[in-house]
């Protein structure tokens, strides 16, 4: 009872079942089967369900999505659009060529061959390749030259789009798994990329006691990064410069693996205490420089030593990755500083 309520005051205004909508399409975008989602696209389907039962929505909450979608697409992808462009652009713009001269060839192969109307071959063609923007540019084209058409090509990609769904979702969760050993450290990485952390070492060992940081070459040997130190009793930012003391405790970021090493090249872990504290330092986060710092390896970059500060997270994509050796900075990208 007290769920038809519910379900009748959010139904019964516009807003209400978009949101209805949205909620529970990404409710079941987060079911997994088999470790398979639907992700985003439970919403599809959600809607695909409310829209048999009768629930609405304006058609402008349409265009709004495909304004929005693209709009984040764009500003996601823009950083690094030129960067790719120029470094694989010419594979990328003919494999997307094929791709899309050949769903429409096939779309208008079959819609001959069954003699479907033109509406039910374009919404067919933009939901088997999941593409909002053409359904869009699909419906703009018919408004004006035949607007009955227009239903048509909205049917067709809501009947296309869940089978195009399935076929991109499965291989694009799956594949990663199957060739999950010919992927080497990348697989590694992008397993890890939610799992850095802090952690404290007591600096005993003898190889690195009265060297430098750069000295030691710990980046050679692990994939981290070192933010801070504790020295007779003061924090400082650790940089390549920085000279390590027996008893010094550095804070090091990084994956478990990663910070696993540096038990046998620093010495054992401790309590972070102190180095956990910001006290006088101050971490901020500033989106680099296209133009003077793109392609830099992070290991190796004059960032530290110029501005006194010490590269702890690099952000890609809103993806945390662990600072290491072999890391190259490329434009939209974020690093954490510490200084």
């Amino acid at each position: 009872m007290m769920i038809d309520w519910t379900f009748e005051i959010l139904s019964s205004t516009s807003v209400g079942a978009l949101f209805l909508i949205l909620l529970t399409g990404l409710a079941l975008g987060q079911v997994r089967v088999f470790g398979l989602s639907l992700g985003s696209s439970g919403v599809l389907f959600t809607a695909l369900i409310a829209g048999h039962f009768g629930l609405l929505v304006p058609s402008i909450y349409g265009s709004l999505g495909v304004i929005f979608f693209v709009y984040a697409v764009g500003l996601q992808a823009g950083p690094r659009f030129i960067h790719t462009v120029r470094t694989s652009g010419g594979a990328l713009i003919r494999l997307g060529l094929l791709l899309i001269g050949s769903g429409a060839a096939t779309a208008i192969i079959i819609g001959m061959l069954f003699d479907l109307s033109p509406g039910i071959i374009v919404g067919a063609f933009a939901g088997a390749m999941t593409s909002t923007p053409a359904l869009a540019a699909g419906l703009d084209a018919f408004r004006s030259v035949s607007p009955q058409e227009m239903a048509l090509v909205t049917v067709s990609y809501g009947l296309a789009y869940p089978l195009g769904i399935i076929g991109v979702v499965v291989p694009i969760q799956v594949l990663p798994k199957l060739f999950r050993s010919r992927l080497g450290t990348d697989s590694t990485a992008t397993d890890a990329q939610d799992a850095l952390a802090n952690a404290a070492f007591l600096v005993e060992n003898p190889n690195i006691v009265g060297r430098t940081v750069d000295e030691a070459n710990l980046w050679d040997f692990a994939d981290i990064s070192l933010s801070r130190i504790l020295h007779d009793g003061e924090v400082n930012v650790v940089l390549g410069s920085t000279l390590l003391s027996e008893g010094d405790v550095v804070l090091a970021v990084g994956t478990s693996e990663e910070l696993a090493k540096l038990e046998l090249l620093v010495g054992p872990r401790t309590v972070p205490h102190l180095l956990l504290s910001e006290g006088s330092q101050q971490i901020e986060t500033r989106t680099i420089s296209v133009g003077q710092h793109a392609e830099q390896d992070l290991s190796t970059s004059a960032l530290s030593s110029r501005y006194g500060v010490s590269i702890t997270r690099l952000l890609r994509l809103n993806i945390a990755l662990p600072v290491g050796r072999g890391m190259h900075l490329e434009p939209g990208d974020r690093i954490h500083v510490v200084g």
